[in-house]
This record gives C-alpha cells, structure tokens and sequence, in this order.
C-alpha cells in the first residue's frame, strides 16, 4: 500500500494528458493501417478506452467499424472482442437485454476458437449484466467461472476485477466482511501491476462498505459518524483518481458516494452540490445507472431537509429510471437471449457429433469395399469365408435396424415428456407472476409502515400462503396474513379467491372494522364454493389475522381466524403477548353462523407485532427431525425483537435453513413484522 502511495501521485497526474494523447495517436495510426488484423485490434483499443471514460457514441462507432472488418477478414478473435465492447457499452447505457443478445455471442465465438482469456472475459460481462438486473445469484455464478479461468491462465488484471465483482453482490446480500475481503485483495493486485483505474474502483467500494456499516451502526455512539468518516476518506481517494484520469463514470459515482454521506452527516449544503454535480453529469454522458442513483440521492436529501414536495418528484424519477432499467420485457428479453445461446450451442454440439459419425461411417464402407476386394481375387475357401461374413453382416444390419427403431421411438417418447414438463413449468411460472400481482406490494407497505420485514417462502412455486394490505379512506392500514386451503397451484387459485373477496369487503362494501371484513369475506367464499356443482359446496377457505393499525392513536384493531398474534412489547424484559384468535376458519364451518370476534390493544412505540401462518411452525427437522413447533418460534422472536427489521428476517431465515437441513420444506412459510 506504501509503494502504491508513494507513486500514485506522480503517475495520476499525467495520466489524463497521456490518455488524450494516446487516442489520438491511436486515431493516426488506424487511419494509416491497412484492413488487416491489426486494425481490427486497433478499433477494439479505441473503442474499449472510449466507452470507459464515458464516450459510448463514439466508442460504439468504432465497435461496429471492427465487427464488419473483422467479419470481412474473418477474424473470429476480434469479432468477439468487438461483441464484448459493444455489450458493455449497453450495459452502461441500462440497455440489457442487447447487452446479453451480443455478449453471447461473443462467448460463443471465444467457445469456439478456445481463446480462454475472451471466455474469462465475457463470462465476467454477463455477471455484470446479471448484477445489475439484481440476479446476484446468476452473477457470481459467473464471476467465479471468470476468476476460475483468469487463475489457471494467470490473467492478475482479470483475477482482480473478478475478485472485486465478487466482492459486489456479497455487498448486496450485506455480507460485509466477505465483500471487504475480496475488495483488499482486488486492491492489492492492482496495486502491485499499477493499475491504477482499477485501483480507484476498489477504493471506493471500500468506501461503500464503510458507508453501510454506517448505516447499520446504533445511532447516538458516535460509531455511525466515525464509519460515515471513513466511508468519505476512501471516496476522496477514489474521486482524486478519477478527475485526473478522464473516468467520466467513475466521477459521477463518486459525486453520489459523497453527497449520501453528507447527507448522513447532516451536511446539507454540500450534499446537495455534490448530487446535483453528478445528475448534470450523468446526464450529459448517459449514464442511466449514475442517473437513477442522482436522483434516489436527492430524494434521501430532500426527505432529510423536510422538502417533501421535491423529495417526492426526485423519488418520481428513481422509480421511474428503475423500472425502466428493470422492466418485465427487459428480464424477458434477458432470458430469451441466454436460453438462444445455450439453444445455438447444443445444436451446434449435436451438428459436430453428426459430423463425426458421418466420418466413421464413411470410413466403415472403405474398410468393407477392400475387403470385399481382397475376397474377390482371393481362394475358394476365402469366397466361401466372405459369403460367411457378408451373411453375418446382413444379420447385423437387421439387428442394428431394430436398436435404431427403438431408440428412435424411445428418444421420440422422451421428447413428448420433455415437452409437457415444458409446458407445465411455464404454466406454473405464468401463474406465480399472477399471484404475485394479487399480493401487498412493498411501495404499499413501504408508505403505511413505519419498519417492518416479509418473510414468505412458498413450498412451491405457487403458494396458499399469502399476505395482503389495502389503507382505508379513514386514514387507517389494513394488513392481513393468511394460510389458504392448500398448497401448490389448488392453494395459489384458493388465495385468489380470497384476495379477491377481501378486496370486495373492503373496496366495494367499504367496510372498516375487521369482524366484519371477515364476517363478509366467508359468506363471499362460501356462496362462490357453492358453485361447484355439489350441495353445500366445499369447505375450502382460509386460516388468517386481520390487524387495522391506527398509529395515530396507537390502537391495534384485529380479528383472527385460528391464526395468533403476537406482540413482543418494548420494555427492558422483553415479553410476548400472545392475542388469541378465534377457533374457526373463513370459509364452511359448524360455526359459521357465528361472528368473529373483534379486539382493540393498545400500543407502544418500539412494539413488535408478529403475524404468522403455521408454516415454520409445523417444519420438521433439527436433530430428532422432529417439529419446530410455537414455542421454539416464541422464543426466537423476543430473542431477536430489538434488532433491525432487516436483520430480524435474516435470523428467521438463517433458523428455518439450519432447522429443516436436508428434509423436505412441509408447508408455505410467512411471518411478518412490524415495528410501531
């Protein structure tokens, strides 16, 4: 790190002069080159340097400059260069599904000519497209495949880019130990080979570990401004490079890392200069990613300043650049692209292996025309001997006639199965995205709860669990979770129908009181289950809890239909108090006559209120595989109450993993929580 210091300011400060320069000298020389493979190369330098100080335009007429001289020449290995370069620059600019079409097909050039570095290279482009279309999952996938092969070929430039992309998503799963990790030792490669771009990179997101350490930190301790400080450090040093090195996208990140945190520190003034600086920016050069983070920057700021009005137009225009960047065509586009790569390479395996039988049959018929050659100049004995084996050879045949025919039918067979699992798949995924839309979003949730987390794992795809939400005109939220009859696609279509009478209680007969919402909501269900075709209709509904928060009061209403609620009250021994619900579900029952009951409980600031379904519960496992049970369930949640919502959820998680182990999850999960 020493070294590193010690030169970094005699070399930063020609770098951006030595750049310009560099370019154009490259200019010059690719317009004396001849069309050969050197000027492809040369186009592919211009275009890689453009597109990392933010030229997209330019870089991206010098990327379609190589691809048609490299296709003219046929030049397979700056072709896939040239494919690289033009995916990033989509990749910058939040266009993914183009930037996925070309950088597959750049793997499959670099595939096929066995250049290892191109592999390494274009895996690494398609965790970064992952990475942003959130798809951590998808992305180290691939980050690792890079970094496995830039070990083995000894690529140190390459091993430390992949180490610091790794080091990326574990920032967004908040595994901060592990992104420091491999954020040092990105640093020190790049250090050590004087790259000093790179270097910058891993600075600042050295910095945004800090920063979010600093966001998790206990406030009034000091320990949030000391992490905020050192977060500030480590973007100086990343900006300083930056400026003086031309890295236009660089700069606007920067400017945003800084304006947050001194917005943390209560540094308005600048905050604000620093985020508008990098909106102009971003803007200027096209950045969408920089744009969308400028604008989530000032509607932190604003909200922070009290100016609501321009926190909420800020905050318009977040959403607005997020969704664009992460739209349903656009993730639709994105898995088209990878399952027509994967498509194009096994058919291109199955032509290559057609290709070798064709040659061993080819070679097969040589071998019999001589012999029967041989044979026909041959003894009497010989003649005989070949009428023997031209026999035996025409048994064969018939044999190999029959092994063909069933192996075709088998294969034909095969293909039917495949396809109907195909088309059951897709259908099962289809009707997720449907009850997913029937579900309460988090911008609902978001703005009517003060603090509070999800954690909802269906069994299947599909689930019968499932958790709803709707604000009253009185000003009051309503929240419900509910187990529905079943599981799978039976439950999914089952909580539909319950949504969907919810929906009616509260929007169409614009009931308020919750005995009520239920009281309507069964004779709903049971009138529709009615319908099919048998005397009463079935039993079908669902076991659920039903809470109207009025934190303006800070009364809890709430009616329940087996399902408990609990609360864990804020005071310094912490206690569970359980609310009881009623002995009956919505839906047929001895009891349905009945009414459900109504409660109103009183609240604290600092609650928290749990509701549950009896998934998590009834899961077997642990040592005995035995059930996790209620009162093991209890004692978690006051164990874990004062924490962050954020980390709440991820005990709730990290418990139900370790307990179910290797045994199959039993039912749909949720638990939610919320913080008065």
């Amino acid at each position: 790190m020493k070294k590193f210091a010690t030169v970094l300011f005699l070399v930063i400060s020609f770098v951006s002069i030595a750049q310009k320069r560099e370019i154009d000298s490259l200019v010059v020389v690719l317009n004396a080159a001849k069309e050969d493979t050197f000027k492809v190369n040369t186009l592919n330098v211009l275009s890689d340097k453009l597109w990392q100080r933010g030229d997209y335009k330019q870089a991206m007429d010098y990327v379609v400059q190589g691809k048609t001289l490299a296709e003219k020449i046929n030049f397979k290995k700056g072709k896939a260069t040239a494919f690289i370069h033009s995916a990033l620059i989509y990749w910058k600019q939040g266009e993914y599904p183009k930037a996925l079409e070309q950088i597959f097909i750049a793997l499959k050039i670099n595939e096929e000519i066995k250049y290892r570095k191109g592999i390494a290279r274009s895996y690494n482009c398609i965790g970064l497209i992952y990475f942003n279309q959130q798809n951590y999952q998808g992305a180290l996938e691939n980050y690792f495949k890079s970094l496995q092969i830039r070990k083995e070929i000894n690529d140190m430039q390459g091993v430390a880019g992949s180490l610091n992309n790794i080091g990326e998503v574990y920032k967004e799963q908040k595994k901060f130990d592990k992104a420091l990790e491999h954020y040092f030792m990105a640093l020190r490669i790049n250090e050590e080979t004087g790259n000093i771009n790179w270097a910058s990179i891993n600075i600042n997101n050295i910095g945004t570990i800090y920063y979010a350490k600093g966001e998790m930190a206990s406030s009034g301790n000091g320990e949030k401004n000391a992490y905020y400080n050192k977060a500030l450090d480590q973007y100086f040093k990343a900006l300083e490079i930056r400026e003086k090195i031309g890295d236009k996208q660089g700069v606007a990140l920067s400017y945003i890392s800084i304006g947050l945190v001194y917005t943390r520190l209560s540094k308005n003034a600048e905050a604000k200069k620093y985020m508008q600086d990098a909106l102009a920016f971003s803007k200027k050069i096209g950045y969408k990613e920089a744009i969308k983070a400028s604008y989530y920057g000032l509607s932190v700021l604003d909200s922070t300043v009290g100016s609501w009005h321009a926190a909420y137009q800020n905050h318009k225009q977040f959403v607005a650049y997020r969704d664009s960047l992460l739209n349903e065509e656009n993730m639709r586009k994105s898995i088209s692209a990878e399952m027509s790569f994967f498509f194009e390479k096994k058919e291109q395996d199955l032509k290559q292996e057609q290709e070798r039988k064709d040659a061993l049959a080819k070679e097969e018929k040589q071998r019999k025309n001589i012999i029967i050659g041989s044979v026909s100049v041959g003894l009497v004995f010989v003649l005989v001997l070949a009428l023997v084996i031209f026999r035996s050879l025409r048994q064969n045949q018939k044999q190999n006639k029959i092994i063909t025919a069933q192996k075709e039918l088998v294969e034909k067979q095969k293909h039917i199965v495949d396809e109907k699992q195909k088309e059951i798949t897709d259908s099962i995924n289809y009707a997720e995205r449907i009850q997913r839309s029937f579900l309460a979003t988090d911008q609902l949730l978001s703005e009517n709860l003060k603090d509070y987390f999800v954690f909802f794992q269906p069994k299947d795809v599909v689930s019968g669990d499932f958790y709803w939400a709707s604000k009253l005109q009185s000003g009051e939220f309503v929240l419900v979770t509910a187990d529905s009859t079943g599981h799978g696609v039976p439950g999914a279509i089952m909580s539909i129908l319950n949504i969907t009478c919810l929906e009616k209680a509260v929007e169409e007969k614009q009931l308020t009181q919750p005995a009520e919402i239920l009281n309507y909501t069964r004779t709903k269900i049971i009138e529709r289950l009615k319908k099919d075709g048998s005397a009463e209709g079935g039993k079908d509904g669902m076991d659920c809890s039903l809470l109207r928060f009025d934190f303006r009061v800070h009364k809890l209403c709430y009616a329940a239909a087996n399902n408990p609620v609990w609360i864990v009250k804020n005071e310094t021994e912490k206690k569970l108090i359980e609310l009881a619900p009623d002995k009956m579900p919505v839906g047929r029952h001895d009891r349905d006559a009945n009414s459900f009951t109504q409660h109103i409980v009183d609240l604290n600031d600092g609650d928290m209120v749990y509701t549950i379904t009896d998934g998590m519960p009834d899961q077997f496992g642990g040592p005995k595989g035995k059930k996790f049970m209620y009162k093991q369930l209890k004692e978690l949640l006051v164990s874990i109450a004062s924490l962050p919502v954020v980390e709440q959820k991820e005990k709730l998680q990290d418990a139900f993993v370790l307990w179910k182990g290797n045994l199959e999850q039993v039912d749909d999960v949720c638990v939610i929580g919320v913080r008065v």
